[in-house]
């Protein structure tokens, strides 16, 4: 469980940095400021068309060949621990997406680049602080576009399973993909660091609740069949 706590540990610490102490618009300034006070990056074809909409199509993509490759491993009667590693990891992917989008409509809050210090036109409200009626609704928490990475943590109990050497290696190399498609989106006013922290936090969550309980529910289901092959014995 160490493993698993001690990541959220340390998110938890940052995203209280970044939020509760301001850090947030500390780098969100900086990133304004270096554009000359203005989002110049917000429509650039290199962040808005390659590193967004090319990224999330090539997501997309990746999610339908595992979902193909997992139905080609069924039918084809393969190995059982490759089976269930990626029907794993496609539930903790597809699952880190879903309560992504969720959280985004249940917490509305404000971009950077809504705000106006930062050229906006409305004033900062907290995570969970009232809104005003009338006040539009924007979905920037938390962070979605992180989320392509960040899902894919999943990658390190999956290799857990068939590659165990390879298990940090992908863990990194999910937690980068993370980090810089937030830096994307932070250098377009489209979100703050603490949005991405969360999105982190809330897909390393789920990426290792579904893990442990697919083992525990293995491991009762093959003591409970053992139990009962002696007691007919």
């Amino acid at each position: 469980m160490k493993t698993v706590l001690l990541p959220l540990l340390i998110l938890g610490l940052m995203f209280y940095l970044c939020y509760q102490l301001k850090l947030d618009f500390v780098v969100a300034d900086w990133l304004y400021q270096l554009q000359g006070s203005r989002w110049v990056l917000q429509q650039h074809w290199l962040m808005q068309t390659i590193l967004h909409d090319r990224v999330r199509d090539l997501n997309l993509m990746l999610v339908v060949a595992l979902s193909c490759y997992g139905v080609w491993l069924y039918f084809a009667g393969q190995s059982a621990v490759l089976r269930r590693a990626v029907a794993t990891l496609l539930c903790s992917v597809l699952s880190c997406f879903a309560v992504v989008s969720l959280l985004k409509h249940v917490l509305p809050m404000e971009c950077p680049w809504d705000l106006q210090q930062f050229g906006g036109d409305l004033p900062f409200y907290g995570l969970l602080e009232p809104r005003p009626e009338g006040t539009p609704i924007h979905l920037c928490f938390p962070a979605g576009h992180a989320s392509i990475g960040f899902a894919w943590l999943g990658l390190y109990y999956f290799f857990l399973d068939v590659k165990p050497q390879w298990a940090s290696n992908a863990l990194i190399g999910a937690a980068v993909t993370g980090l810089l498609l937030g830096a994307v989106q932070q250098s377009r006013g489209a979100h703050f660091f603490s949005h991405d922290i969360a999105t982190a936090a809330i897909c390393w969550a789920l990426c290792s609740v579904i893990y442990y309980s697919r083992r525990q529910r293995l491991s009762f289901d093959t003591s409970g069949t053992s139990a009962g092959g002696r007691q007919n014995g």
